[in-house]
């Protein structure tokens, strides 16, 4: 993050009348938590560009953050907006702390400073944190040093309640694989870490799934498998991807010992 902000704060000063590189400033300070960076750039690019929907969208949830809560542990920051979201919100403090412990311990890493967790008001604002947009595929996400998440409730605008200490701890391996790896990981091999601290064994559907993959020699290369997480092409891609990778992660841990990965 702090190497492309600097790139891109050098490509917006040397052309200052198109909003192109603020736009991407901005929205990657949106990934990194750093809100008020985020803001000043996101006001300067949607003067120049009122119409640019992810600009616009992503300036309106940091002024939105800027009203949340917080609330301290020893490893993270919750925020939250003010209400009914303050319930979940406690709740989480004592199992983020049991997260961390066991996930630091499972990657033998501990990421700098404190983990900011984000509990979204609903789908829509959690999809805007996260791209810009208001949709998205998943419930929750890590963008290295934020975790934001939907929050688990039914009604109008959610996906639902879900098991969200299986969620965040997945997500949490990611922020720390990409700390420890200074985000030099491959995709399908932060994801099949994420599964393997899940600690759930694998569904009869997926079962089904990679039996058929492998029957069929339709098992992804290690090109395939990347793509398929962002650009799947068939509705099972995705899950092939994350089960096969978790797999291949399996594999390596059997063959050489929990450290190898």
């Amino acid at each position: 993050y702090d190497k492309a902000a600097a790139y891109l704060e050098t490509a917006a000063a040397r052309n200052p009348n198109i909003p192109d590189a603020l736009i991407e400033l901005g929205l990657l300070n949106v990934q990194a938590g750093k809100d008020l960076e985020a803001r000043d750039a996101l006001r300067a690019a949607t003067k120049m560009d009122p119409f640019n929907t992810r600009a616009v969208n992503s300036l309106t949830l940091v002024e939105e953050l800027a009203t949340y809560a917080r609330i301290e542990s020893e490893h993270f920051i919750v925020r939250h907006k003010p209400g009914v979201d303050e319930v979940v919100a406690r709740e989480l403090v004592a199992p983020l702390e049991r997260i961390h412990a066991v996930v630091c311990a499972t990657f033998q890493h501990e990421p700098p400073g404190k983990t900011i967790i984000e509990l979204m008001p609903d789908h829509q604002w959690f999809a805007v944190r996260i791209t810009g947009m208001p949709g998205i595929h998943t419930i929750a996400a890590s963008t290295g040093p934020v975790i934001a998440m939907e929050a688990p409730r039914e009604g109008r605008n959610h996906f639902g309640v879900y098991d969200w200490e299986r969620v965040v701890r997945h997500e949490f391996a990611h922020t720390v694989n990409l700390s420890q790896t200074r985000y030099r990981v491959p995709h399908w091999f932060t994801e099949a870490a994420a599964v393997s601290v899940e600690f759930a064994p694998y569904d009869f559907q997926t079962c089904q799934l990679l039996v058929h993959v492998l029957s069929t020699d339709t098992l992804f290369d290690l090109t395939q498998i990347n793509e398929a997480f962002v650009r799947p092409r068939k509705p099972t891609d995705r899950q092939q991807a994350y089960m096969q990778g978790n797999w291949m992660y399996r594999y390596i841990v059997d063959q050489w010992g929990a450290s190898a990965p």
